[in-house]
């Protein structure tokens, strides 16, 4: 009996510190703008122009920020498809975007994109990491 429950409270502590492994950031910006969302296990972090805000990471946004990035395969982040349509910010000023996820100390980035025209396989990510500053 006493394995047992050693073998969970390992488990659970395994469980806890891969919590603690990610970090994920959206960036967008734009001439004379910017705002970022930062979120860890801990804190949330809002960053617009050089207004922050700081607060206590709920416990179902970080779920929800943990099954969002891990449905992304990181490896191949830097690798997705940026459409054409999603590159406007290259002529026309538009709002890029730049998604970074931070595991074991590996970081992740995608390649830019035009805000709210995220590439598929990170657009519910985007979008609600996007959704953190409303």
């Amino acid at each position: 009996m006493l394995f047992i429950i050693t073998s969970c409270s390992t488990n659970n502590k395994l469980i806890e510190n891969d919590s603690k492994t990610i970090e994920v950031t959206r960036i967008q910006s734009t001439r004379g703008n910017s705002e970022s969302q930062i979120i860890n296990f801990e804190k949330t972090y809002i960053i617009h122009n050089f207004d922050t805000i700081i607060r206590q990471t709920k416990k179902e946004d970080w779920k929800k920020v943990k099954d969002l990035s891990r449905k992304v395969n990181l490896p191949k982040l830097e690798y997705i498809v940026v459409e054409k349509s999603a590159q406007r910010h290259q002529f026309d000023g538009a709002p890029i975007v730049n998604l970074s996820v931070k595991e074991n100390e590996i970081n992740y980035y995608s390649p830019s994109y035009d805000a709210g025209r995220a590439p598929e396989e990170i657009y519910e990510l985007d979008m609600f990491l996007k959704s953190l500053s409303e």
